[in-house]
């Protein structure tokens, strides 16, 4: 997994500051970690909503970032089971996801399942 992926913080807007107990937050940014340009980001981005709001789970805006802030990826919360946040991410060619649970933070790589603790969802909130 790209090393980027552990240092990542994430930017919540305060009204959605009390997440589910378990979900999972996926971007459509930059798949397979290929830098795309900010409208085409965008439009994946879209896409991706689009599916959420054509599906029967809830969501809210998540924005993983550097810690610096130099790079940002929008993306949502999920409230989804696992597998299917997995699938989601396969579906927007994402290598990996974050998945919360019980506010214990873990990125999981999408193809192979391996997950990778990374401690307290809280600690690397940024609203």
């Amino acid at each position: 997994m790209n090393p980027a992926y552990f240092d990542t913080v994430f930017l919540v807007d305060p009204a959605f500051s009390d997440p589910p107990d378990r979900f999972a937050v996926i971007t459509a940014h930059n798949p397979k970690d290929h830098l795309l340009e900010e409208n085409e980001n965008r439009r994946l981005l879209e896409k991706l909503k689009e599916s959420l709001l054509d599906s029967d789970k809830s969501f809210f805006p998540v924005t993983g970032s550097s810690p610096d802030g130099r790079h940002q990826e929008a993306g949502f919360g999920i409230s989804c089971t696992l597998q299917e946040a997995l699938c989601i991410g396969m579906g927007f060619n994402q290598n990996a996801i974050y998945w919360v649970e019980r506010e214990n933070l873990q990125v999981i790589e999408c193809s192979s399942g391996k997950a990778q603790d990374l401690g307290s969802w809280k600690e690397r909130l940024r609203t």
